[in-house]
Formats: C-alpha cells, structure tokens, sequence
C-alpha cells in the first residue's frame, strides 16, 4: 500500500478541510459512475476511499502518523478502537500474540523486528472547564479535608503516616487551586 497522504494528494500537515476536499476531488473523478467499466478508476476509488477512512478519521490518522505504512502494520490502524485500550494488558497481549509470541525477545524469526511502546494514557485529555470542573474541585476539596484529618487524629508514633498525609494535602491544595481557576474560566 502507498502512502496514504499520496494517494490523496495531500501534504502530511494537511488541515481536515484540506483532506476532505482533495478526496471530493478524486471521488468524484474516479467514481464508477463517471468511469463505467473502468477497472482501473474502479480500483482508485477505493484506494482512494480507504486512504479518506483512515485520514478523515482524527484518531485514525494520529495512530497512521504514529505507525506508518510499513507492510507488516499496513492494516494496524484500521483498528483505531482497539489502539487505544482502557487495559495496557490486553494491548500488551495482544501486540505479543502478533508479535509471534516472542514478548519483545530477540530472535531471528521474521517477526523479530517488531519493537513496540506501551503508553497509557487517557482518552479525555482537555481539562475542564466552567461548570465541568466543579466535580474535580470537590475531589481536591475532599482529599485536602481528608489529609488534614489523618494529620490530626494520627498519633505521633505514626510519623510516616503523617508524611503520606502531608504529601496528599499539598497536591490536595494545588489541585484546589487549579480546580478554582478552571471553574473561573
């Protein structure tokens, strides 16, 4: 398979809108209807259709950006729900089961040269706003409320807990604070 940007025309940093229209473009081009019989327009629609999937689709494009076009992941990112997973177990499974078995060891096999990153992270990554940080403000609220309690009633043969609780109330008031400025946004 060629390179997807390619096949639309398309520079890497394309914006969306840019996407799109190139592949209105060569849609409407190489549509069967305009090409009747036509085996070769026939297969660059779909080229062009499958290239457009991947693009159009934000979270399949990052996940293209990230894996490439390499023929041994060309259909990797086809299958941008199960890229992002919320178990790094099954994702780490499940690139070892593809991986042959190997689980990152080193042989001379032919899927030795997979070499794979594990990342979690979350797919809510904006920070929110207004109304919708009041419940973040409430949490921080309650942990700093929570660890000036374990400060007090924690007997002095305790000292370790006390440190613990000490750690956890100033994340607890820094968190307040960005909680507070989130809501005043």
């Amino acid at each position: 398979m060629s390179n997807l940007y390619d096949v639309l025309g398309v520079q890497k940093d394309a914006t969306a809108d840019e996407i799109k229209k190139a592949y209105r473009s060569l849609a409407f081009k190489y549509h069967p209807d305009r090409n009747a019989g036509d085996k070769a327009a026939e297969d660059k629609f779909k080229e062009i259709n499958e290239a457009y999937s991947v693009l159009g689709d934000e979270t399949k494009r990052r996940q293209y950006d990230m894996l490439g076009a390499t023929s041994s992941q060309q259909n990797a990112y086809h299958n941008a729900e199960n890229f992002y997973t919320d178990d790094p177990f099954a994702e780490f499974f499940r690139n070892a089961y593809r991986n042959g078995g190997n689980y990152g060891n080193d042989s001379s096999d032919a899927n030795s040269n997979y070499r794979y990153t594990y990342t979690w992270t979350s797919r809510n990554t904006e920070e929110p706003k207004g109304r919708n940080a009041f419940p973040f403000f409430c949490r921080s609220l309650f942990k700093v409320l929570v660890s000036l309690g374990v400060i007090y009633v924690v007997g002095p043969w305790f000292f370790l807990i006390k440190i613990i609780a000490f750690f956890s109330l100033v994340s607890g008031i820094k968190d307040v604070i960005k909680g507070a400025r989130l809501m005043a946004e």
